[in-house]
């Protein structure tokens, strides 16, 4: 271990003290905002004395930096590939897959090497992809330049931002508990299930026998993706092979199955031709290639093209707040074993300046992944005997991530042969993976289980299981409100509904639970939580009805 890491493990790791939490409320009350600002200097100078540690370790945990890095290469890639091929058709290439491409290859290099969190996975998401759509429309609508929008619209995006790193609001994304984490980690991972299942099912939509057995294929070749990245991905509780293969068959997964899938759709000639494979600009240039890189002239902007940027900014600046904020705060939970510090301030900086100049080449903005920043982490730990993970935490292993998400726009033929039914899989897998990892998840198997046959997580022994259900099934509610907003013509609103959870939380749940209850169910994680599954009979000494 390094000295870094060794006064890491003895608590001197920068974190995010109460004091920066009070500067942060002094700040919004008017206080002096320089101490605010300060804790992102702060921050930068902290994770600097760690920056030989941060290379160390990717060398001495080569292995471990090497097979995360390739689980979170295709499972980003693939997810890019997707909303950027999916936004190019809907803007009739004003943006699409190269710009997708770009900007996260480029953002996340630079974030990488030089930001406060490297484990951070920043990326186009789903939600930015619904964004840019609406933009686009916006921009038809006043009869305004796009490329002009997007470039004015990321000025005042990055102004935002940059007022909330400097006033300390972004501390307060402390103040969510686990009750919005899930809620909200469960609602990004469904859109991945949704988007990978949708695409399976939009491709039965034929007219013809041939097309209807080449989508049976690729419903095959998803399925192939999905249920062998499940089961190698539990290879460590394998009862055969040795340890040490056990766990590089669950390290890349995703791996083997991505390329077991792409062998297979090469097996039958009669439908090999046939399969849709992942299709990717021919040359480095634009998604429209009537324009260059740098098409955004703002002195030339209407006053009308910077209030509507204005107008849009707000909306998006809340909504980043939100999935910036949380995706930090899921990555950097202490249980995922973090220890060179946790921070909030400023990301938000780096992200300003990223969202400022991406928009000005016509590229995406980018924010806080969810589920792949979480999962990231968890792709570097190993864990010791008493259970508690290891990270092997470096800038290398996400700068090789970005990287080789940047390759394809230079030597296209080497993803070309994958077939889109992969990225299908990997879609669902990754949504899959997210999901039952959270509590709600693991809650709501318990309120379907027979009593006389479930585990009941040893903290929540005290409590009756009545509760325990009302409390999941008020979240599973609120899940479906977030769907229904996000399905709605209002679907920004939904960054709204997620912040709303955070005055119910604090001021409507405990009028419904009781502060005991609130402590079992939404306080601390217990470690004993994730003790190996028995069977516990329906026994009051273990959990009461």
């Amino acid at each position: 271990m390094s000295g870094d890491d060794e006064s890491a493990s003895k608590g001197d790791a920068p974190t995010t003290p109460d004091t920066e939490l009070l500067r942060g409320e002094e700040a919004a009350a008017g206080a002096p905002p320089r101490e605010a600002f300060a804790s992102a200097r702060e921050e930068f100078a902290a994770r600097a004395s760690h920056c030989r540690a941060d290379y160390s370790t990717a060398c001495s945990s080569f292995s471990k930096s090497l097979s995360a890095s390739l689980f979170m290469f295709f499972a980003t890639l693939f997810s890019t590939i997707a909303l950027g091929a999916h936004l190019q058709l809907a803007t009739k290439n004003r943006i699409g897959l190269s710009e997708y491409l770009v900007m996260n290859s480029v953002s996340g290099v630079l974030h990488s090497l030089l930001g406060t969190q490297p484990l951070l996975i920043i990326r186009p998401t789903g939600p930015i992809t619904a964004i840019l759509t609406k933009l686009d429309t916006l921009a038809d609508t006043l009869s305004v330049d796009i490329d002009q929008l997007l470039a004015a619209t990321g000025v005042c995006v990055s102004v935002l931002m940059f007022t909330i790193a400097f006033t300390g609001v972004s501390t307060h994304i402390q103040r969510l508990t686990p009750f919005t984490h899930e809620i909200f980690a469960c609602f990004v991972c469904s859109i991945y299930l949704y988007d990978g299942i949708s695409d399976v099912v939009h491709r039965f939509m034929v007219n013809n026998l041939e097309n209807f057995a080449v989508s049976l294929f690729d419903l095959n070749l998803a399925l192939l993706v999905f249920g062998l990245s499940v089961q190698l991905q539990g290879a460590r509780r394998w009862a055969f092979f040795p340890s040490k293969l056990r766990a590089v068959i669950a390290d890349y997964a995703v791996t083997i199955a991505v390329v077991s899938a792409t062998l297979c759709s090469y097996g039958l000639d009669v439908v090999s031709a046939e399969v849709l494979r992942i299709r990717l600009p021919a040359s480095f240039a634009p998604s429209n290639e009537e324009r260059p890189w740098y098409s955004a002239s703002l002195a030339t902007a209407s006053m009308t093209t910077w209030l509507a940027a204005a107008m849009a900014a707000v909306p998006i600046s809340f909504f980043f707040y939100m999935d910036q904020g949380i995706s930090a705060l899921l990555c950097q939970l202490p249980e995922l074993g973090l220890r060179r510090g946790t921070y909030f301030h400023s990301t938000f900086v780096a992200l300003g300046i990223l969202n400022l100049c991406g928009p000005m080449m016509g590229c995406p903005f980018v924010t806080g992944s969810l589920p792949h920043s979480p999962q990231f982490v968890r792709a570097l730990s190993t864990h010791q005997s008493d259970g508690s993970p290891v990270v092997a935490e470096s800038r290398l292993a996400p700068a090789l991530v970005y990287l080789l998400i940047g390759l394809p726009l230079l030597a296209p033929g080497l993803i070309k042969a994958v077939p889109e039914a992969a990225i299908d899989g990997v879609l669902i897998f990754v949504g899959y993976e997210g999901i039952v990892c959270t509590g709600l998840w693991r809650r709501l198997l318990l309120c379907v289980t027979p009593k006389y046959d479930v585990h009941f997580p040893p903290s929540m022994r005290a409590i009756r299981a009545t509760r325990v259900r009302q409390y999941t099934l008020l979240q599973v509610l609120l899940l479906a409100v977030c769907w229904a907003v996000n399905l709605s013509p209002f679907g920004l609103a939904v960054a709204f509904v997620i912040v709303a959870l955070v005055p119910f939380r604090e001021k409507l749940l405990p009028m419904l639970f009781s502060s005991r209850e609130l402590l079992v169910l939404d306080g601390p994680k217990h470690a004993s939580d994730d003790a190996p599954m028995a069977t516990i009979r329906d026994d009051s000494s273990h959990f009461r009805d």
